[in-house]
């Protein structure tokens, strides 16, 4: 997936929903390359197998690009290090 802006902007935090209804076809290494530089590096967990799954409603997984304790707070349970 590319992302052009025309502008700078800032981008605290961006989620990613991995795809939940055949969970092995989902991405699991993602990398975040910001004016060609890498930003993040790193691994999405299986989303769960299906929709019947409780957790499936809202699984999402942060990456954070800001220090701000609020956020990090807010995001705690849906940032994931491997």
């Amino acid at each position: 997936i590319y992302l052009v802006l025309h502008e700078p902007v800032t981008i605290s935090l961006i989620k990613f929903w991995n795809y939940s209804r055949t969970p092995e076809r989902g991405a699991s290494e993602i990398r975040i390359s910001i004016d060609g530089h890498v930003a993040y590096q790193g691994y999405l967990r299986k989303a769960p197998a299906g929709e019947a799954d409780p957790r499936a409603s809202d699984f999402c997984q942060t990456v954070l690009f800001h220090g701000d304790g609020g956020v990090m707070a807010a995001e705690k349970s849906r940032v994931y290090s491997a």
